[in-house]
């Protein structure tokens, strides 16, 4: 039969204890700064999608407030000088091709906007008053 007994001494713990708290500091300080990155990280995406957002609403107001329209007077003036016999068919077709390629192009300005928009839910899941009134105008 034996009998042992065991003492810690104050000083050994107080060293273990400072190495725990130490490295216990060191790995807080360490998600902090993946919180700061991460927190960084998020704004510059915000920002980016911002910049596309506004980009995009500005190209897609463009080609509705200007592009379109002058396309349409294009195509209205040279389908009126056909038929009045003053034009070629050949010219009212072009002109036609390219009110096409407008309207194809708004479209494509909107789909931009749409995939941002996206984007950006995707970000915000629970975000109600993101620009969605602005995308349904």
């Amino acid at each position: 039969m034996s009998l042992r007994f065991g003492l810690e001494l104050p000083v050994r713990r107080d060293a273990n204890q400072r190495a725990r708290l130490a490295a216990a500091e060191h790995d807080a300080a360490g998600r902090r700064a993946a919180l700061h990155a991460a927190e960084a990280d998020l704004r510059a995406t915000a920002a980016r999608l911002d910049a596309d957002w506004r980009r995009a609403l500005a190209q897609v107001e463009r080609y509705r407030g200007a592009v379109l329209p002058q396309t349409s007077a294009v195509v209205d003036a040279s389908r009126a000088s056909y038929l009045a016999g003053r034009g070629d068919f050949p010219t009212v077709l072009e002109d036609f091709r390219t009110w096409l390629d407008a309207r194809t192009e708004l479209a494509r300005r909107e789909r931009d906007r749409y995939a941002v928009w996206a984007e950006l839910e995707s970000l915000l899941p629970d975000s109600t008053d993101a620009p969605v009134a602005e995308v349904t105008r």
